[in-house]
This record gives structure tokens, C-alpha cells and sequence, in this order.
């Protein structure tokens, strides 16, 4: 491995410097999507994407960088970087445009942060240069990052529901899904080892340029119509265990994952309230504050969420009437690289449905045997 490529460890950005980058958001942000108008108006670093989805870019990573600092989870950095230069290659942008970008950024900071602070971030910016060949090497050999752990008879049944996906579908779907569906347990296996696995492959062709934003959204609708039916039979299901707050972080529009976690959380006998996507802080902890759950389930599918989640969760650790409830947190973000529970605040990372199910066993058992003691 070239050398430039080891990923940088330790608190490299200082708070302080971070939060200099975080309140000059703005005036780098205009200076940045400046340059790159410009710089694409004679060079056509984009292809035939509206000027609009680059400027999107660089709000997105803005947010990154926000949430990257404030860890120092270079680790993070270095994969989501990976999925820019692949989705964003695939739709037609330059490898030039990508290091241009850097260096716009660069420059924004030399003239707008404070010296003080601005050399610390100058130097993660520069790292980031010098390994865009090797993420592209890496992107180009590369050619099935996705694993599928559930063996051969488990793997064809996603395919098939996959390919129903793509098709666009729904009541072929629905009806292949009831062949699998007879009970709680095979709900359970059904949203973990298909539905999970087929939208990690439709995000995969996303990322690849080979489906469209609106063939995305079709595959998603279909899983919607799908999980409203099957778990229709089984609405009637006893509470037999504590309360349950599901919810996906501000900002966020996404919220199919959130939702099978409370679907299957209902199905063992909990109590779940599901919010939904993009609640205001401050309201989903008036809603804490009411429900008064034995824990919460925060889904994040963005990176540029993370922070805004670590923000939310330091918020209910500060308010001592919330001091005993649980928090776990799950979701596509935690896939690039954050493997630390310490980092956000959170009790439990969780990767799939079966261990957040499991966590939410625990946790009751836990709460059950402190009443006791």
C-alpha cells in the first residue's frame, strides 16, 4: 500500500478548529460553488448534470467534513470519499473535477478560517488529494463489494425478489413474498436477509449509474406496498414488553429501514411508537420526555447525518429525566467505517435487524431484573 494511503489516527483536527470550519460553512460554500462554476464553464468538469447537483455536492460535503472533524474518523473520510468518486464518476463527472474540488476548498479556507486553525484542516485536505488515485484504482478493481452472508438458498431468494425490484413490480413481489411470510420469525428473516440486502444492491446500482433516482424510488415503493400488507397480518400482536421509540435522523428522508425495525420490534411485543423521518430535535425529546421508552432506535442512512445524530444524542444525555433510557442507532451510515459506540454517544451500533432485536431483548430483561434488585 502507497504510503499516502494510510489513514491518518488520532485528533489530527482540533474541536476548536472544527467548529471554525462549521461557522464558515456559508461564506466557504459560496466561494467554492463560485470557483467550480467557473472552472466548469471552461472545462465541462461535469457532464450534462445540472450545475444545481454540484452544488449539492459540495453542501453534502461539507456536512461530511463537519462530522469527520468533530470524530477524527479519518476512516469515514476515506470511505465516503471512495462512494463519491464511484457514484459521482458513474454520472459522468471528471476525475479532474474531483481534485478541483479539494483545491477550491483549500483556497476557501486559506482566505476565510482563522490561520489559527485553518493549517490543521489544510493538512486532511491535502491527504484527500493524494489519495484520489488510489480510491480510483481501488473503484475500478472493485467489482462486488457487496458480500451476501446468508448462504445459497437464502441468496437466490433475494435475487428473485431483487430482480422483481428492478421491474418495478409490486404484485409479483408481493405475492413471491408470501410464499416466504408465514409467521413472525419468517417476517423477521424476510426483512433482514432479503428486503435489507436487495435495496443494498439497488443503492449499489444507483452508485454505478446503471438505475435512475426514479427507479430507486420505484424499487422503494414497491418494498413499502410489500410491508404494509405482511405486517398487516399480524397487527393484532400483544404488548408484552416496555415502550419503544423508532425513529431516522434530522434531515432525513429515508425511513424504510426505520420502519422494519418497528415492525419487527412490534411483532416481539413491544410497545412502539414510530416518528418517522426528519423530526426536529427538540421535538422528538418532548416526545421522549412523554412516551418515556426503555429506549430509542435513531436510523441514519447519510453520512452528513452523523453529526446531527451525535448532536441529538449528547441533547438527551443532557437532560437527567433521560439519563436511563437506551439509545441505539443503526443504518447505511454506520457501514462506512464507525465502529465505536463512544464516538456518537450511543448505547449499541447495530448493523442488522436480528441484532437490534436481540439488543431490545436484553435491554428488557436488564430493566426487568434492576426493578428487583
Amino acid at each position: 500500500m502507497n504510503n499516502s494511503y494510510i489513514i491518518p489516527k488520532g485528533e489530527l483536527v482540533s474541536y476548536a478548529a472544527a467548529i471554525e470550519y462549521e461557522n464558515n460553512i456559508i461564506p466557504m460554500l459560496e466561494e467554492v460553488n463560485s470557483t467550480m462554476k467557473k472552472l466548469n464553464s471552461d472545462e465541462n468538469l461535469i457532464a450534462n448534470n445540472p450545475v444545481s447537483i454540484m452544488e449539492e455536492i459540495h453542501l453534502d460535503h461539507s456536512k461530511v467534513m463537519i462530522s469527520v472533524f468533530k470524530l477524527n474518523d479519518y476512516n469515514l473520510l476515506k470511505n465516503t470519499l471512495n462512494w463519491v468518486l464511484s457514484a459521482y464518476g458513474a454520472r459522468g463527472f471528471k476525475d479532474k473535477y474531483f481534485r478541483l474540488e479539494i483545491e477550491a476548498w483549500i483556497k476557501a479556507i486559506k482566505e476565510i478560517l482563522d490561520p489559527h486553525f485553518s493549517s490543521e484542516i489544510i493538512k486532511i485536505y491535502e491527504w484527500m488529494i493524494s489519495i484520489l488515485d488510489s480510491i480510483k484504482e481501488e473503484n475500478n478493481k472493485n467489482i462486488d463489494p457487496l458480500k451476501y452472508p446468508f448462504g445459497p438458498d437464502w441468496e437466490t431468494k433475494k435475487n428473485k425478489f431483487f430482480n422483481l425490484l428492478i421491474k418495478g413490480s409490486s404484485s409479483e413481489a408481493l405475492e413471491f413474498s408470501k410464499t416466504i411470510v408465514t409467521d413472525k420469525e419468517s417476517l423477521e428473516n424476510f426483512y433482514d436477509r432479503i428486503v435489507t440486502y436487495s435495496m443494498y444492491e439497488v443503492g449499489l446500482l444507483w452508485e454505478k449509474g446503471l438505475i435512475s433516482v426514479s427507479q430507486e424510488h420505484l424499487a422503494s415503493s414497491v418494498v413499502m406496498k410489500v410491508m404494509s400488507y405482511l405486517y398487516s397480518n399480524f397487527v393484532l400482536i400483544e404488548n408484552t414488553k416496555g415502550k419503544a421509540i423508532i425513529t431516522a435522523s434530522v434531515s432525513q428522508h429515508h425511513e424504510l429501514g426505520a420502519l422494519m425495525v418497528s415492525d419487527v420490534l412490534e411483532l416481539d411485543g413491544w410497545d412502539v411508537k414510530f416518528v418517522g423521518a426528519n423530526v426536529p430535535n427538540d421535538e422528538l425529546i418532548e416526545i421522549i420526555k412523554e412516551v418515556k421508552p426503555t429506549f430509542i432506535g435513531i436510523s441514519v442512512t447519510l453520512v452528513l447525518n452523523i453529526d446531527n445524530t451525535k448532536n441529538l444524542i449528547a441533547q438527551i444525555r443532557s437532560d437527567p429525566n433521560l439519563e436511563n433510557i437506551k439509545i441505539l442507532v443503526g443504518g447505511n451510515a454506520f457501514t462506512f467505517g464507525i465502529d465505536e459506540k463512544e464516538q456518537i454517544g450511543a448505547d449499541k451500533i447495530s448493523l442488522t435487524i436480528y441484532e437490534t432485536l436481540q439488543t431490545a431483548k436484553l435491554w428488557w430483561k436488564e430493566e426487568n431484573e434492576s426493578k428487583f434488585k
